[in-house]
């Protein structure tokens, strides 16, 4: 069996102890917010969303922390969309916590679309059990600006994990055909308490485009590609600066609390975003009172009756500093191999267990370490003898039912990007219910003309020409056994290639 996704589950001969972080859900008027609220925890972490403010959350923290910022001049307040055209924004910076826009903001100027942006969302209870809940919300449709659209979501938080998977919708159920995206934009805090503290607060991401900065926002690059954003220009009003980043992930970090909040998501740098094609932006209100990390998704052509979706995952976990990669296994800090000796340090995201692959220059397994035990929120450092001849090192992570999570690796070269990836424009996925041998391939690898897969010193092992072009193509490996390969693309334009793994 070849798997080769770190998004594959596999079940291992180990088992776990019970473990009681059930997932939980209650409905009552949180903190005595004013409104009805929908608080789910798992012991790890605590959502709590409020349908009637424009189904918004409002907290995604770790129990006594705070992550997300609230404007307390609305609390308790909700606006009519007929008859209030500013709705919470009359008092500022609107409610806070998080919440979706189409995109672009020219289709519907400002202030907000009322019944996406503040409107009643009605919700679904989908699932509730110990193992996970599942909570479905859905606008009315918009009558006022971006009229005849309709925005919903999904939210599902899981048992012994900080992760929470957040699908976004965007419908056009009447309105007119237009080129937009799903935008996520979250208000979070730059203070600990009454005291603004920005230089505590950073925001991690890796890019290797331009970054467009009006230059009140303090970006500085900590290394190679990783980039760090403080809230420290203050009182130069607000500003905000655009990127594309180049790996689907940003992490949110209180240096001084030791904690840190993570936004998961694919990029797609092959297809058209708003705002200069830029996917990731930060906004500073330039008074340390909030800034926003905000997500783009790419831009979609919506025909009436179509939907389009845009998911990410939130985790999180009590740690600090630099960061260089995240995904739902958890976050690398640091990486190093010195001859035999292996350190690293990560932030991990799931109750479970993890294991050290060791791998040559040619890609092929040369050992592994032992299971270790981790818990979710807490910080994990190695250091480990490893065989010789040993020039990379995965972390495989998983769950507390012996399923594989992901794989962090500690090279830079296979943390960039989405799960898989070439050249920017290429992406990847196990072919559900079918063989462990094909790939199944999307994005701008459809118009490929030729796949080739090769061996790191150069051997070609697989080959195969398209002749007819989909929404999807399959590509068989059957001949691969399991290591690092480059995997090259010819579209009879350009050629795009990048290292894949193979499990």
């Amino acid at each position: 069996m070849k798997h080769f996704s770190i998004l594959l589950l596999v079940i291992l001969g180990f088992s776990l102890p019970s473990l009681s972080n059930d997932v939980s859900l209650t409905v009552g008027d949180y903190n005595n917010w004013g409104w009805e609220s929908l608080l789910i925890e798992n012991g790890y972490i605590e959502l709590v969303i409020v349908p009637e403010i424009g189904g918004r959350v409002m907290r995604f923290a770790m129990p006594g922390d705070q992550q997300m910022a609230i404007n307390e001049r609305t609390l308790g307040k909700t606006y009519n969309p007929d008859t209030n055209s500013n709705g919470p924004w009359g008092e500022g910076w609107g409610y806070g916590g998080f919440k979706n826009w189409p995109s672009p903001q020219s289709f519907w100027n400002w202030p907000p679309p009322p019944r996406l942006d503040w409107g009643v969302y009605q919700y679904t209870i989908e699932h509730q059990s110990a193992d996970s809940v599942v909570v479905f919300l859905e606008s009315e449709i918009e009558t006022v600006r971006a009229k005849g659209y309709q925005q919903s979501r999904r939210f599902t938080v899981y048992k012994n994990s900080t992760v929470v998977k957040v699908e976004q919708y965007l419908t056009n159920v009447n309105g007119t055909v237009r080129d937009l995206g799903i935008w996520d934009i979250t208000q979070t805090i730059v203070q600990h308490g009454d005291e603004k503290d920005a230089t505590n607060f950073s925001v991690y991401f890796v890019t290797d485009k331009t970054i467009l900065n009006d230059k009140k926002i303090d970006i500085q690059e900590m290394d190679e590609g990783i980039f760090r954003y403080q809230d420290t220009r203050v009182n130069k009003g607000d500003g905000k600066a655009y990127m594309n980043v180049s790996a689907g992930w940003c992490a949110n970090v209180d240096e001084r609390d030791e904690q840190s909040y993570y936004k998961l998501f694919e990029i797609h740098p092959e297809e058209n975003h708003p705002d200069n094609n830029t996917n990731f932006q930060i906004y500073s209100a330039g008074n340390n009172s909030y800034i926003e990390i905000e997500v783009l998704s790419p831009l979609q052509k919506l025909a009436q009756g179509e939907t389009m979706r845009y998911d990410e995952y939130w985790s999180a976990a009590r740690v600090k500093g630099i960061h260089y990669h995240a995904n739902k296994a958890g976050a690398l800090l640091s990486a190093s191999l010195n001859g035999t000796t292996f350190e690293a340090s990560y932030g991990m995201f799931t109750t479970g267990k993890v294991m050290l692959h060791y791998l040559n220059s040619n890609g092929q397994e040369l050992g592994t370490s032992t299971e270790k035990a981790v818990e979710a929120t807490q910080l994990l450092t190695l250091t480990e003898t490893v065989p010789e001849g040993t020039s990379s090192v995965h972390l495989h992570a998983f769950d507390s039912k012996g399923q594989l999570i992901g794989i962090l690796s500690g090279q830079r070269e296979f943390s960039v990007g989405n799960d898989l990836m070439v050249g920017g424009a290429l992406k990847m996925f196990p072919t559900a219910g079918k063989t462990d041998q094909v790939f199944t391939l999307t994005g701008a690898a459809v118009k490929a003309e030729q796949l080739t897969l090769y061996t790191l010193n150069g051997q070609r092992v697989a080959l195969e020409n398209i002749q007819e072009h989909d929404k999807r193509l399959t590509f068989n490996v059957k001949n691969a056994s399991q290591g690092i390969y480059v995997l090259r693309v010819n579209n009879g334009i350009s050629t795009f290639q990048q290292k894949i793994m193979i499990y």
